[in-house]
């Protein structure tokens, strides 16, 4: 009955899935190092172009240390295939992405 739960909770949250990677940041503020899980499948939005077909997904998400109150803000802009076209950073900076 409630193997669901039991199977949320045995997943180790440090492990990234197949569906996701992990975005390493550093606050321009604090300098705080902040790993971010990125699941594109899940959280991008796509682009549509000409004759509704889709040219690129973007991806934003808001971050937020446990040192200061600076919010990190990234967007990764990705190909229909799910190849990073671009990466944008606000008030941190890019240590590593790990896909």
């Amino acid at each position: 009955m409630f193997k669901w739960i039991k199977k949320l909770l045995s997943t180790s949250s440090s492990e990234p899935t197949s569906n996701s990677f992990i975005v390493t940041v550093k606050c321009k503020r604090c300098g705080e190092i902040i790993d971010v899980r990125v699941r594109p499948k899940e959280e991008a939005n796509p682009e549509f172009g000409n004759m509704d077909q889709i040219i690129k997904y973007d991806l934003y998400k808001d971050v937020l240390g446990v040192k200061c109150p600076n919010l990190i803000r990234i967007h990764i802009e990705f190909s229909p295939s799910w190849s990073i076209i671009s990466k944008e950073i606000e008030n941190g900076e890019f240590v590593e992405v790990k896909k």
